[in-house]
């Protein structure tokens, strides 16, 4: 991952941070089709070998979706190089 793709992928996480810092979830306190969105991304990001900001409020998020047998099937499951 180039140092420009790491700079932007870390202001997005940090946005995610930020409002899930006092909601639930992306768009509020219900989980929505943002959250699935979201959740995509969010997942590789984790998986990436990289140096990440501890972002407790978006690892819940995702660690709560994740909890969700279809996201499980449909995001987790699915290896990527």
């Amino acid at each position: 991952m180039s140092s420009n793709s790491t700079a932007l992928a870390t202001r997005r996480t940090s946005q995610y941070e930020q409002t899930l810092s006092n909601h639930r979830f992306i768009a509020g306190d219900k989980f929505t089709l943002a959250d699935v969105s979201m959740g995509a991304l969010v997942h590789r990001w984790f998986k990436l070998p990289v140096m990440r900001p501890d972002h407790p409020h978006l690892r819940g998020c995702y660690d709560s979706m994740c909890e969700r047998r279809p996201f499980v099937e449909h995001v987790v499951k699915i290896e990527f190089p």
